[in-house]
């Protein structure tokens, strides 16, 4: 695509958030998303704003790609949470836009890094997601690479017997006790194991955990529903 057009509309985005961006999120885009664009570099603060002015590559969209594995594995036509949708909810936009031609299903987000508080049909909300987080309301949660948020989301879903699906991220979040008591630096596999364990431990009997990947990531998707009835 023509750099001129990516430099104007990344900039007038950029205009319209500048006070909602923290000044150290803010340089860093400007210094590199232009590079990062050019040489296929992946990172979730630009791919987002990216997302939001309509200028993610379809090859490397991995929104999208999630976006396509919910819609087949659940529907979106139902109520749905995404947790950590970062700064701009990219992957809750595609949702929306899917629920607004269908007419059917809403979408909640939490992050506390929102800059903005206003988009589409969404549901935005500038706070954490933890283990105190209501989710009665909803009947999937969901969500693209959350972090320090993966563990309560699973807890959470577990406790509410509610169907979860997690595009996990790259890095490690182990509690603190767990990093005290082995005294180890965690590898991601160790972490990916660990996140597993958690989703098994607490689960209704009658669910069923699930291990898929989609292209454009070596990172799983972990998710939970219920168990097919057999009809004998």
């Amino acid at each position: 695509m023509d750099e001129k057009q990516l430099i104007d509309q990344m900039e007038y985005f950029l205009a319209a958030y500048e006070d909602s961006y923290d000044e150290e999120a803010l340089d860093f885009i400007r210094e590199n998303y232009l590079e990062y664009y050019k040489k296929g570099i992946r990172i979730d603060i630009i791919d987002q704003a990216l997302v939001a002015i309509d200028l993610l590559p379809d090859d490397v969209n991995l929104y999208k790609r999630y976006l396509e594995f919910l819609k087949e594995r659940y529907s979106l036509d139902q109520d749905i949470l995404e947790v950590g949708c970062g700064r701009f909810p990219a992957f809750s936009k595609y949702v929306d836009n899917v629920q607004s031609q269908t007419g059917k299903g809403t979408i909640t987000a939490y992050d506390p890094d929102l800059i903005t508080t206003t988009f589409g049909n969404i549901k935005l909300y500038k706070k954490a997601f933890d283990e105190n987080t209501r989710i009665s309301d909803y009947s999937l949660i969901t969500s693209v690479r959350p972090c320090e948020a993966t563990l309560s989301l699973i807890q959470r879903a577990n406790e509410e017997d509610k169907d979860f699906s997690i595009l996990t991220c790259g890095c490690t979040h182990f509690p603190p006790i767990y990093l005290d008591y082995y005294r180890c630096t965690p590898t991601r596999e160790e972490w990916r194991h660990y996140l597993i364990e958690r989703a098994t431990k607490n689960l209704p009997k009658d669910r069923t955990i699930d291990i898929d990947f989609i292209k454009g990531t070596e990172n799983p998707i972990i998710s939970s529903r219920k168990k097919q009835k057999i009809i004998k």
